[in-house]
């Protein structure tokens, strides 16, 4: 089972973030679909972000994305919070 919650930031599967780094994501918005783990099950400290309107995904750790305010969350561009796929209208 993917743990809900991990980090300082208080991430959690299904929220939307500002992506502050990598430079080529910075100021782009994005869902955190997973938390990483290992074959072994163990977290690695990253989140699995997909980027809105894209099929990027991006693993990256708490510090490098910041948790959208409430009145942001929205639609979440499409992507499911339940689940984090992304399903058509």
């Amino acid at each position: 089972m993917v743990s809900q919650l991990f980090s300082s930031n208080c991430i959690q599967v299904g929220e939307r973030v500002n992506i502050l780094y990598p430079k080529y994501g910075v100021g782009r918005i994005g869902a955190v679909i997973a938390q990483e783990e290992e074959s072994n099950g163990l977290q690695t400290g990253y989140w699995l972000v997909q980027v809105e309107e894209t099929e990027i995904i991006l693993a990256l750790q708490d510090h490098e994305v910041e948790p959208l305010p409430q009145q942001f969350l929205g639609d979440a561009g499409g992507i499911d919070q339940r689940d984090g796929q992304r399903h058509s209208s």
